[in-house]
């Protein structure tokens, strides 16, 4: 058997499934909300254009990690059948990075 891991970075959550590539079938799924929310006002200070929104690119990254390992762990599925990975973003979200290759809308400390 052959297996699939879905990922999905929505507006508001992002959403990891994993599929039997047989019949499609959902084996396991995880979805959290971001924890830093949805930029859509304003992006260190300067207005963003109507109907845009931002997540922190932090988000993107707990999901990715959190997820894929929780639908690993809580399926009976062996890490070694899973043969692809697809991943899916609301209106093609972009992460724009620094000279430096750091994304620059992530939480600053």
């Amino acid at each position: 058997m052959s297996y699939s891991i879905g990922i999905d970075f929505g507006i508001a959550s992002g959403r990891v499934i994993l599929v039997d590539t047989s019949n499609g079938r959902i084996i396991s799924s995880y979805e959290e909300h971001y924890a830093y929310g949805t930029y859509s006002e304003s992006l260190y200070g300067k207005p963003l254009p109507h109907h845009y929104f931002l997540q922190n690119a932090d988000d993107y990254l707990h999901i990715l990690e959190h997820g894929v390992h929780h639908v690993l762990e809580n399926s009976p599925v062996n890490k070694q059948d899973v043969v692809g990975i697809g991943v899916d973003f609301t209106s093609c979200t972009i992460v724009f990075l620094d000279e430096y290759f750091q994304p620059l809308h992530r939480q600053k400390n």
